[in-house]
């Protein structure tokens, strides 16, 4: 239940639908993701399965398999690559704050690890963390990211007529 509703609020995200917060600071956004980086290994790798499953059944699953394929396969490079930034993160953080932060300040949050990239592009820096990579397949597979959304729409359709 507790990865259904992860899986939920992630797809929420996908969908952009929640406002800014007037209080949000994108570097602590950073900080806060990258020391749960382990919490949200765990969590793609199982939400991996059931997207891959399910983006199958779409004709976008040709196109968003490999693409899918390379996201997830990548995780632990994004993984590694995360301690430098985690000085500062409150405690207590979790994997369901992030999904909330991200999804109330999405725009915010791509513009500023777009932002990042290019300083790092620039410098030819290529460590990023796992933050980083959530957030541009994010904003650079919006078309994924939509079927992504209609998967969560039909499993929530098939949990309300169980109920």
């Amino acid at each position: 239940m507790k990865a259904f509703c992860g899986v939920l609020i992630f797809l929420i995200v996908l969908s952009g639908s929640v406002s800014a917060d007037d209080d949000f600071c994108p570097r602590q956004f950073r900080a806060n993701a990258a020391s749960i980086v382990k919490d949200m290994h765990e969590y793609l790798t199982l939400f991996r399965t059931l997207a891959m499953f399910k983006l199958e059944e779409y004709s976008l699953g040709k196109h968003a398999i490999p693409v899918m394929n390379t996201f997830f396969d990548t995780l632990p490079q994004y993984t590694r690559d995360c301690h430098a930034v985690s000085k500062g993160a409150k405690s207590g953080y979790t994997v369901q704050l992030f999904l909330t932060d991200l999804s109330s300040n999405f725009e915010t949050v791509v513009t500023f690890y777009r932002e990042l990239r290019a300083q790092k592009d620039a410098s030819g820096k290529e460590d990023r963390c796992l933050s980083e990579h959530v957030i541009h397949f994010l904003a650079d597979n919006k078309d994924i990211a939509d079927a992504l959304l209609s998967v969560l729409k039909m499993v929530n359709r098939a949990r309300r007529d169980e109920l």
